[in-house]
């Protein structure tokens, strides 16, 4: 069966797709796949092998004469560019293409060699390398000083985005009621009078973001829109989780010495050919124009500021401290986004101005006009912002969606520019069934171990701190990881699914007069090194924490507003792997190993990472009656148009899914990766 094939480049400077011809020889296969059994941990999507097509006029252009090095802003084969095939005039698959070079013959132009991807991986490549401080979260800024980190200390977290949970990143703290307990200062327990100013410090607190505000800022930052499937309030396994915004060991940086940190600039207005402000915080600088340097202006009669530049969330400029009006040079920009901050430990009044140079295209190509924005005159804050975004963890935001995405087992995919997010026990759960029996050949076929894993070891990156770390030395083994395998006999690798994250074990406190259980849990950021003098350990900087928050009341603690005053406090969060307290609320939580509760200390909370979103899919892999069986079939196209990669096969009168199949669609030739369904 010769099908009949069409492929669509889109020419970006003419903004609409041209059909690209095709060699009559050319075979084109594109590989579909959601999950490989053969690498379970890794997120997939439709690809093709490297394929090569005629360097025609319409081709040449659209590439910009890419074997001509001599040309001036030329194609950038760095970056993708939008793509679909067609079969029968029927659109069969949307995605990108890579340009991988070009083929010459007596010195003229005669192939392109290009590489199609499917839709869901250009995740990569739109997000980059950014990092999670690149991410427009300014909505969520918060002032840091004791009222506000005691408000937010005692908070609803069901109700609210930006908490503070009892973790603490430089004192060791403990609770002692008797009477001789003295005044050490990190004594929980709360007594009245001058003499007991001891307790928990407000700065040793740090803020915490619901997961869910930055997933939908990473959609709103690169204009991506998630389905509700996984990412919804409803989902609360999900939506409960915050991420501890611990981005340097020890105080929040700045506070120890009242040094107040930058704060974005969020006033700009202005129009542009090459730029835009897409709020009024974040510059898009769309081509690299090559006109020269980006300058900024400060008008102003104050003195003692600086001014930073950030490029997606990188630091590229920052200025010694300034007084008065200023022009400063920040280098050429290119496409990129960009923000802007401000740090002054006085009140200043100011203005800020930046020129984007371009050429004047096309009427005067050599002239130099620039994209002109403005901030208006405004006074900068007196007081010690928390910027949500400059405090995340340094992590790529594609790292940490990643992890995400392997903490639940998640799998996507697009459909109708939606980008449908699913754990992959909901996507099996629906499908159609195809029966292609009598498309199979019967040439070839070949019946193969599905697995060849002897044991898969779930766990998370980072469980270096304290008392993990003493957890992983007293048991030998790592808090919360857990280690499948079906017997020791069974031959193969050792494959390994690790959450780029930190994992905590936290501690509840008891009274040491008598020995009495207190209803207070909290978290501890440090290494085991023991410092005799503070009798506190080293602070530490952790990979990105997740944890659950609960809101506990009824209790008592001392908090300390100031180093020398305290007060009584009645309720605060604690920091949980478990979503509940009570198993009989909901037994989740984020170990992949069912743990002892570090609250209840009870072994009833089966909820785990393993069991909810894995075990279903490992333990059919696993199964000794499982197989893999590869084979080839002609597919009609009524099956070959339609199906999708959670539908099963049917062949006589047994069921099997999709693990991979990739189709030449030249000749319609399908080869199949089935795992029968047991």
């Amino acid at each position: 069966m010769i099908l009949n094939l069409a492929l669509y480049l889109k020419n970006n400077s003419l903004n609409k797709y041209q059909r690209a011809d095709l060699f009559a020889d050319e075979s084109i296969s594109i590989t579909q796949v959601i999950q490989d059994v053969k690498d379970i941990s890794k997120v997939f999507t439709d690809f093709s092998k490297t394929f090569t097509i005629p360097a025609t006029s319409v081709i040449n252009k659209l590439f910009k004469h890419y074997y001509n090095y001599d040309i001036d802003n030329g194609f950038d084969a760095r970056i993708k560019i939008g793509a679909y095939i067609e079969i029968n005039s029927v659109r069969f698959n949307s995605g990108k293409i890579k340009l991988e070079g070009v083929d010459l013959k007596d010195n003229k132009p005669y192939s392109y060699r290009i590489t199609y991807f499917g839709n869901t991986v250009n995740l990569k490549d739109l997000i980059g390398e950014d990092k999670l401080n690149a991410l427009d979260l300014s909505a969520y800024n918060q002032v840091y000083n004791a009222s506000n980190v005691l408000s937010k200390f005692q908070l609803n977290p069901t109700t609210n985005d930006v908490i503070v949970p009892f973790i603490s990143h430089t004192n060791r703290y403990y609770y002692d009621s008797s009477s001789g307990h003295g005044n050490d200062q990190r004594n929980l327990y709360y007594n009245t009078g001058g003499g007991h100013n001891h307790g928990l410090l407000w700065s040793d607190l740090k803020y915490a973001i619901r997961l869910n505000s930055i997933i939908q800022a990473i959609g709103t930052k690169y204009g991506l829109t998630f389905s509700t499937d996984f990412f919804n309030s409803s989902n609360l396994d999900y939506y409960n989780l915050f991420m501890w915004l611990h981005r340097a060991k020890g105080d929040v940086q700045g506070v120890e010495g009242s040094i107040k940190p930058p704060v974005i600039i969020n006033a700009w207005s202005g129009t542009g050919v090459v730029s835009y402000f897409s709020t009024n915080t974040t510059l898009i600088v769309t081509e690299t124009t090559g006109a020269g340097n980006v300058t900024l202006q400060t008008v102003t009669a104050g003195t003692d500021y600086k001014i930073l530049a950030y490029r997606n969330g990188e630091l590229i400029f920052e200025s010694n401290s300034l007084s008065g009006n200023q022009t400063l040079n920040l280098g050429v920009f290119d496409a990129a986004q960009y923000t802007f901050y401000i740090q002054s430990q006085v009140v200043i009044t100011i203005q800020i101005n930046i020129d984007i140079p371009r050429y004047d295209l096309p009427d005067n190509p050599t002239t130099v006009v620039y994209d002109a924005y403005n901030t208006g005159s405004f006074n900068t804050n007196n007081n010690f912002v928390f910027d949500i975004a400059q405090q995340t963890p340094e992590i790529k935001v594609i790292d940490f969606l990643t992890g995400i995405f392997k903490m639940f087992n998640l799998t996507a995919y697009l459909e109708n520019d939606i980008v449908v997010v699913k754990t992959l026990n909901s996507f099996y759960a629906t499908s159609n069934v195809y029966d292609i029996t009598k498309y199979i050949t019967t040439d070839t076929k070949a019946v193969n171990v599905a697995l060849p894993y002897k044991q898969i070891d779930f766990g998370y990156e980072d469980t270096k701190q304290l008392l993990a770390l003493k957890h992983n030395q007293q048991f030998n083994y790592e808090w919360g990881k857990e280690l499948y395998n079906e017997s020791p006999e069974i031959d193969g690798e050792i494959y390994k699914v690790t959450l780029p994250f930190s994992h905590f074990k936290y501690e509840r406190l008891y009274d040491i007069n008598g020995n009495v259980l207190k209803d207070i849990q909290w978290g501890y950021s440090a290494t085991d090194n023991f410092n005799s003098a503070t009798g506190n350990y080293e602070s530490s900087l952790c990979k990105p924490l997740l944890f659950y928050p609960i809101l506990q009341t009824g209790i008592s603690m001392s908090f300390k507003p100031t180093t020398s005053t305290h007060q009584q406090i009645t309720s605060y969060i604690l920091p949980s792997n478990s979503r509940s307290l009570s198993s009989g609320t909901s037994t989740s939580n984020i170990n992949f190993k069912a743990e002892l509760n570090e609250y209840t200390a009870t072994n009833n909370f089966t909820g785990t990472l393993f069991e909810l979103y894995y075990k279903d899919y490992i333990m059919h892999v696993f199964n000794p009656k499982n197989r893999l069986t590869i084979l080839k079939a002609y597919l009609p196209l009524s099956v070959l148009l339609n199906f999708k990669l959670n539908d099963r096969m049917k062949i006589n009168d047994r069921l099997f899914l999709i693990n991979k199949i990739t189709t030449n669609l030249t000749t319609g030739e399908s080869n199949f990766e089935l795992l029968n369904e047991l």
